[in-house]
């Protein structure tokens, strides 16, 4: 399971938030909204029942026994209401006998006492002003609730509308606040995936954070104690093989100097053993030296061109000797196999390293084949050998140093194939390893683009 990124936490953690407080103000709202339109039903109803006392004041003089101008009223009143189509009236004498009223409300039961209240009839819920108008007449002004809010929520402003809006705005705008916040954090984890392995180079702090700061100097502080490390090993390397050259020549020469006075059958056996290490020994030193210098962020001159075919006739030449002691036959097919905008020198030492590597740990009595093939912008080498029988897992670990295939007791420290990983590296190419035929054999291949 993957881990959520910072800018995701923060987006999430900054939506719940914004979510909650959303909530929060709606429910709020909600609730005043409720508030002001119930006191705005019983104001628009006072207002009217203030407009009926002040008028029957005006009319009670001359007023009908019937009390149909009573009645007029009321429907005047009514006309002029701000709650129009949901408000009504009804007029009861002293004793609860309904006079008359408007027909779409409910027949409610007298009030004992002025005043407002509700009344539930027929599912629904009226707001109810009673007031007595005389000595033996009240007036009920009523309005019906849900109609009545519906009517004053359509005049009013679309402020609680905009509520709605609020939360995915607030939303957007946060995520946009956090990917632009977190920019800095992006590219300086790009900046980092885009370097090298060997670019120990300290980061840049200009655009960071200061909340990421300390992280990136701590991280700035192991890159320099990083590049100690690396120099003071690349130094050590280069030191030691060059301190030890020296002495494994003059060994090498005493022990042949020895052999070669020496009568002893059993002593000359034993000192041609010595040579044989102190001769691996002196080629470890060279491999040493040759990958101590090959620093892949070392800028590389590539001014040369190769000519494969002579390179390789060449290093066959040089291990005549071992190609004669094992009876093996080489097949070489190196047609435009010449190589431009290289290091000569490094190509020479890859060519010599892949060839001996095929001669030394060759079968007795088998091959060794080098072809070259040029075409689609790419020239390739291939060095294949029949070689003792080797899993897939195994092939792909010949590119690391000091890697040797387990029960091989042929000379070598396992430092070739690295050295032609990296060269091939250096010349912007590639080192990849298949079976020679079927299951059986080792080829080596590397393409260098042209």
């Amino acid at each position: 399971m993957s881990k959520a990124s910072l800018r995701t936490r923060l987006i999430f953690i900054a939506s719940a938030f914004v979510t909650l407080i959303w909530l929060f103000a709606i429910v709020t709202v909600a609730f005043n909204l409720k508030l002001f339109l119930d006191r705005l039903i019983d104001i628009e109803l006072e207002r009217d029942m203030r407009l009926s006392q002040h008028l029957y004041q005006i009319i009670a003089p001359n007023l009908d026994p019937d009390l149909k101008g009573l009645e007029a009223l009321h429907n005047d009143v009514g006309i002029i209401s701000s709650l129009q189509g949901e408000w009504g009236f009804k007029t009861y004498s002293d004793h609860g006998e309904l006079y008359f009223g408007s027909t779409h409300v409910p027949e409610f039961p007298l009030p004992l006492e002025e005043g407002f209240f509700d009344q539930e009839a027929d599912g629904e819920v009226w707001r109810i002003h009673a007031q007595r108008m005389d000595d033996d007449i009240w007036t009920l002004v009523t309005a019906n609730k849900s109609g009545a809010n519906r009517l004053v929520l359509q005049n009013l402003s679309p402020t609680p509308w905009f509520l709605l809006l609020i939360l995915p705005l607030t939303v957007l705008a946060a995520i946009y606040g956090i990917h632009r916040a977190t920019r800095p954090i992006v590219e300086l984890e790009r900046t980092v995936r885009r370097r090298s392995p060997r670019s120990l180079e300290p980061l840049a702090q200009d655009d960071v954070p200061v909340e990421v700061e300390p992280l990136v100097s701590a991280v700035n502080q192991l890159l320099a104690r990083v590049q100690k490390l690396v120099d003071h090993e690349h130094r050590f390397v280069a030191n030691a093989a060059h301190e030890l050259q020296t002495p494994l020549a003059a060994m090498k020469t005493e022990l042949q100097n020895s052999r070669h006075l020496s009568d002893d059958p059993a002593l000359t056996e034993t000192l041609a053993r010595l040579e044989r290490r102190v001769n691996r020994s002196v080629y470890s030193v060279k491999q040493l030296l040759t990958l101590a210098r090959l620093d892949p962020e070392a800028p590389l001159k590539r001014e040369d061109s190769a000519n494969i075919e002579h390179i390789v006739f060449d290093e066959l030449a040089a291990c005549g000797d071992d190609l004669l002691r094992n009876n093996l036959a080489t097949e070489v097919e190196c047609e435009d196999s010449t190589l431009t905008h290289c290091n000569r020198e490094l190509v020479v030492i890859l060519v010599r390293n892949l060839v001996e590597n095929a001669i030394k740990y060759a079968l007795p009595d088998s091959g060794v084949e080098i072809t070259t093939q040029a075409g689609d912008g790419a020239l390739t080498l291939r060095v294949a050998n029949d070689c003792a029988p080797m899993s897939a897992a195994t092939m792909q670990q010949l590119r690391d140093s000091f890697f040797r295939v387990p029960g091989n007791d042929a000379t070598g420290v396992g430092l070739g194939l690295a050295i032609v990983d990296r060269i091939a590296n250096l010349h912007g190419g590639t080192l990849d390893f298949s079976y020679r035929r079927g299951q059986e054999g080792l080829a080596v291949t590397v393409t260098f683009p042209t």
